[in-house]
């Protein structure tokens, strides 16, 4: 739960929005560095538990829906490897270039060609189709599985739809809440994990 719940912060501080432009980016980023700092920290945290967090419900969802976990684990856990090297890549180069003085349009340049980057680009359709389609398979595993109960695996499953939604519309409450829902549905499979064989 630990890594969504980080990326719930991230998404809510996020001093830009998804869908702007390198300019935008480097602006939003200026007129709020602290906010952009502490989306560079959770961003580590989610980078560092994301994964960890994933393998462990797919291990114990392997025995009981052997087919449907091999399926989810091929996309989520390579969206989520990816998170580190798509456009959040660009987060670090605009706080530390602004902080060591690089000239803003040139930074705006070196910004721009960052996300046009086919590592980027790459890496970026990863995560996002991943982490979205994966999200959406896991709550049907655990439901399968019986390490979620009905309402909490329906509530993971949509919980990432609804950030696409709120990232492309730029609603940041809207993201928390569903990045939020993530987290709590993943802390809600514990209890099925310390005892997996009172299965829900």
């Amino acid at each position: 739960a630990l890594g969504p719940a980080a990326v719930a912060v991230l998404r809510f501080v996020l001093p830009y929005e998804t869908t702007d432009e390198a300019a935008a980016i480097v602006a939003g980023v200026a007129a709020d560095p602290a906010a952009q700092r502490l989306v560079l920290w959770a961003g580590l945290v989610a980078c560092l538990t994301l994964v960890p967090g994933a393998l462990v419900v797919l291990a114990a969802a392997r025995s009981r829906a052997p087919a449907l976990t091999a399926v989810t684990a091929v996309l989520l856990v390579p969206g989520y490897l990816a998170l580190g090297s798509g456009a959040a890549g660009a987060d670090l180069v605009v706080l530390a270039g602004l902080e060591s003085g690089v000239d803003r349009a040139a930074l705006v340049v070196v910004v721009a060609a960052v996300l046009a980057d086919p590592v980027t680009s790459v890496a970026t359709t990863v995560f996002v189709v991943g982490h979205l389609t994966g999200t959406v398979l896991l709550g049907l595993t655990l439901w399968r599985a019986r390490l979620l109960g009905r309402t909490w695996a329906i509530l993971l499953a949509v919980s990432q739809p609804v950030h696409l939604v709120a990232a492309l519309t730029g609603n940041h409450p809207l993201d928390l809440l569903a990045w939020s829902l993530t987290a709590a549905a993943m802390a809600a499979v514990a209890p099925a994990l310390r005892d997996p064989g009172d299965g829900r």
